[in-house]
């Protein structure tokens, strides 16, 4: 092998440029981050699915409770006035529907418009119910009991103070008022029965316009709302149902 030879195989089997090592590696980055962002947006949506789901868990369980009320105090309507035990539900449901105008909940849709605020930097945040006009109240949906009506119905402002850090939930603690359970899906811990707090979650109730012969609302319509803010989003997730009570009084 002459020296002409050996010199072109060494040119042949020379190594990468510097210029070529920074494109590979450039293009790798670009590819990654792609894909990093593809993923991230994937389990954005992912998590923002499962809060959807259970939020609206939350809101099916707040509409039995409440047609639970309804429908029982229905029955019991046969009965003595003494044997009533759900008749303090029902007045305490009443009595925050009779408060609310049906004339400006319907006319405009504030309840739905008010779900929503902004904060000092101009953010769009969800409200809490503290902050409007209007009354409202979340059921105890793993305690419904006749006894202690303010332990069933729960309406103490302190309790609607906190916006929904994931989705929207109740947060349950135990009996002695200490121990706190924030997974509302946790069954083994059913020791914690007592409201203590409802992050992005509350009912409103309105009475109709039309009125029985005794004067009072033929029926009432219970708004269950929601808001908490998704991953990934920089507007909050609001959701609404509505619940018909007619009024058996």
């Amino acid at each position: 092998m002459n020296k002409l030879e050996s010199s072109g195989q060494n040119r042949l089997k020379r190594g990468d440029t510097i210029i070529e090592v920074i494109f590979a590696v450039a293009v790798f980055a670009v590819v990654s981050v792609a894909a990093m962002m593809i993923m991230n947006k994937g389990l954005d949506k992912t998590t923002g699915s499962l809060e959807l789901t259970l939020a609206r868990e939350e809101m099916a369980a707040q509409g039995e409770a409440v047609r639970y009320i309804h429908e029982n105090h229905v029955a019991e309507l046969s009965l003595q006035a003494g044997n009533r035990p759900y008749q303090a539900l029902w007045n305490e449901l009443a009595r925050i529907g009779n408060g609310n105008s049906p004339t400006s909940f319907r006319g405009n849709q504030t309840l739905f418009r008010n779900l929503t605020t902004t904060d000092a930097a101009g953010n769009q945040i969800c409200a809490v119910p503290t902050e409007a006009t209007y009354g409202y109240f979340i059921t105890n949906t793993r305690s419904i009991t006749t006894q202690r009506v303010a332990d069933t119905v729960i309406t103490r402002p302190e309790a609607f103070n906190t916006r929904a850090g994931t989705y929207a939930r109740l947060v349950f603690q135990d009996a002695t008022g200490g121990a706190e359970n924030p997974d509302t899906n946790d069954f083994d811990a059913m020791s914690f029965t007592n409201v203590r707090r409802t992050e992005g979650i509350w009912a409103v109730p309105i009475h109709s316009t039309s009125q029985k012969p005794n004067h009072r609302p033929s029926f009432y319509d219970v708004y269950i709302v929601s808001c908490w803010l998704s991953p990934g989003e920089t507007v909050p997730s609001t959701l609404g149902t509505l619940v018909r009570m007619y009024n058996p009084d």
